[in-house]
């Protein structure tokens, strides 16, 4: 497996600065392997903690949610019984949603990933609009 992010180079500097203040730091008697080993050793310890690092801030948010997870959080806002979603062409989604109570609703849904927000306008057939978002802060 090959990972290429673009500050892998300066990781991998990283732990050869850290391999060599540990060398120098512990008595030449105590080693049994030499300054390279140690960089073999360090090296992927770094890059693991970065990716881990890295995975963890690049995680799900509103901007970015799968087509369930905008359903699931629109259904949940909206208090809808019944919602059903398509990819709109002009980006977002559209569809329709119903309240238990049998209101029905066209929904238009957008989402904007660098303000991580989520945001819907819904029509109702009994003459409710309903205009939110749902974003972290």
């Amino acid at each position: 497996m090959r990972l290429s992010y673009p500050y892998l180079g300066m990781f991998v500097s990283a732990a050869r600065l850290i391999a060599d203040l540990t060398y120098n730091m512990l008595p030449v008697s105590q080693l049994s392997f030499e300054r390279n080993t140690m960089v073999r050793l360090i090296s992927p310890i770094c890059i693991l903690m970065f990716s881990i690092a890295l995975s963890g801030c690049q995680g799900s948010h509103p901007g970015n949610y799968s087509q369930q997870e905008v359903e699931a959080q629109v259904k949940k806002s909206l208090k809808l019984s019944e919602i059903q979603l398509a990819p709109d062409p002009a980006g977002g989604y559209s569809g329709s949603g119903k309240t238990a109570d049998g209101e029905g609703f066209k929904l238009k849904i957008s989402q904007d990933a660098v303000q991580k927000s989520l945001k819907w306008k819904a029509d109702g057939n009994r003459g409710t609009i309903e205009d939110g978002s749902f974003s972290y802060e």
